[in-house]
């Protein structure tokens, strides 16, 4: 009864049921179909999400054929309706050439746009620009300013990139125990990199006690994932009989 209260509703022209029937068959339909006609309608009228969705959609090859020139487009539509992660998506696609063609300036305006207005994915490829001179002039400080303000929103990414300069002492005071900590988080969030860092840092105390068992741990979380490295420690773990039963 409820999807055939929401039906009409949609029918009769209200957006909100319109996003929330296309984002169910989107979701659990395998007829994509309905999910792009009440996309649309509910893009038509406002409804920023859909906009994304449908952006998703064809940037993906998702019920529809990939079109990265329609993604292009519903993102900017997406953007227009105040979506700041479609601003964060369309630097994407600049810096990629994908829909469009490549331009680093626009993508970096961008990006800049999009984390000025908190969006953590924006501010995580920003921070990597600075850090990398991709773009912008290379600064340090500056992407550890934003890769901290992503982190806090629990951007892994940026959390794992953050533990990287404490433990260089790039852009801030080298400091173990605080890269321990930013490792720590992106790996409790499943990035397969911090759990190996991680790993590495209870097998040699760095930032932490030791612990070969916790180390163990951690490269399991990581060798599940495809990572070779932490698969080699993992193994030579078991060979030399450390943090194993």
């Amino acid at each position: 009864e409820a999807m055939t209260l929401l039906t009409e509703a949609a029918d009769k022209g209200d957006s909100t049921a319109q996003w929330t029937l296309g984002a169910l068959s989107y979701t659990y339909s395998s007829n994509k179909a309905d999910a792009l006609r009440f996309l649309v309608k509910a893009s038509n009228q406002g409804e920023k999400d859909a906009s994304l969705m449908l952006a998703q959609m064809y940037e993906n090859g998702e019920g529809v054929a990939q079109n990265d020139q329609e993604a292009f487009k519903w993102y900017q539509k997406a953007v227009a309706q105040g979506d700041s992660y479609s601003l964060y998506k369309i630097g994407n696609m600049y810096d990629a050439g994908r829909g469009i063609a490549q331009n680093v300036q626009e993508a970096i305006r961008s990006y800049r746009q999009a984390a000025d207005q908190g969006d953590a994915a924006a501010q995580s490829r920003l921070g990597w620009c600075y850090a990398n001179g991709h773009g912008v002039e290379k600064d340090d400080v500056e992407a550890v300013r934003l890769w901290r303000l992503s982190a806090e929103q629990g951007h892994a990414i940026a959390q794992y990139y953050l533990g990287h300069m404490y433990d260089e002492g790039r852009g801030v005071s080298q400091n173990d125990q605080e890269a321990f900590q930013w490792f720590l988080k992106a790996a409790e969030q499943g990035d397969a990199d911090a759990q190996y860092d991680v790993g590495m840092r209870y097998s040699k105390g760095i930032g932490v006690s030791r612990d070969d068992t916790m180390a163990v741990k951690y490269w399991e979380m990581a060798a599940q994932q495809g990572s070779k490295v932490a698969q080699y420690c993992l193994g030579m773990a078991y060979d030399k009989g450390f943090g194993v039963p």
